[in-house]
């Protein structure tokens, strides 16, 4: 296997010569929410770390690394064929390396799924994880969309269904479910506080419809329900 394993508890004993030298950060230190956004698209910051990285792993670079940021998570990609994602403190990001490391060891079940691969993952350094995965063959679909016909893009969309439904079959044991559904619903209500706490800062919204977001935004058990339809093994 390709695969560099590291320890999957949040403190990883690989980054020995990290703890040796605790003023070395790989990672820049931010001191609020609106640095680390701010921070999260740009590739300069984060040269060390992603240097670091490629030097655990043993990734072959060629040329600069490239943003690919498009949520909470810084994500570069180094050519010729990997991605880094690198997740702080912040923006519960730690919580979603957990999430994101056991998604990605739970889709290696089926290994002719189109999806990326864990190449590596670990600890940085105090606070810092990453993972490393393979590049998918081809080129985005948002690249090509305009010269694809319609009647592609019905072979596109039945090839999708196919692939979610295999997505679904993936056998997931009670206990990881459980612990799943747990931070799904976290994430929604987390999610919908900050979009409520937003607009009320924004004064996009008079006050009295502020007070009626809530009625208007789905509950976590009605976007889920119990959860009892997601297979387990």
């Amino acid at each position: 296997t390709h695969l560099r394993r590291r320890s999957v508890t949040m403190r990883d004993p690989v980054g020995a010569a990290v703890a040796a030298s605790k003023s070395a950060r790989f990672v820049p230190e931010f001191n609020s929410r609106d640095e680390y956004l701010a921070a999260i698209e740009q590739v300069a910051p984060w040269l060390p770390g992603l240097d670091e990285i490629c030097r655990r792993e043993a990734i072959p670079v060629s040329g600069r690394p490239v943003s690919t940021t498009n949520y909470r998570t810084p994500t570069f990609y180094l050519a010729p064929g990997h991605y880094v994602k690198i997740f702080l403190r912040w923006e519960q990001r730690v919580q979603a390396y957990r999430s994101e490391l056991a998604g990605y060891e739970l889709v290696a079940a089926d290994p002719e799924l189109p999806i990326p691969s864990l190449r590596g993952y670990g600890e940085l350094e105090d606070d810092c994880w990453y993972l490393v995965l393979s590049k998918v063959p081809g080129k985005p679909l948002h690249v090509v969309r305009e010269d694809v016909s319609d009647p592609e893009m019905l072979h596109i969309a039945a090839w999708w269904g196919r692939f979610l439904r295999r997505l679904h079959e993936l056998p997931i044991d009670r206990t990881s479910r459980e612990a799943g559904l747990r931070q799904f619903r976290a994430e929604v209500e987390w999610l919908q506080e900050r979009y409520v706490d937003r607009l009320a800062a924004s004064s996009l919204l008079s006050p009295h419809l502020i007070a009626e977001l809530d009625g208007w935004m789905p509950s976590s058990s009605e976007l889920l329900g119990s959860g009892e339809h997601i297979g387990v093994v």
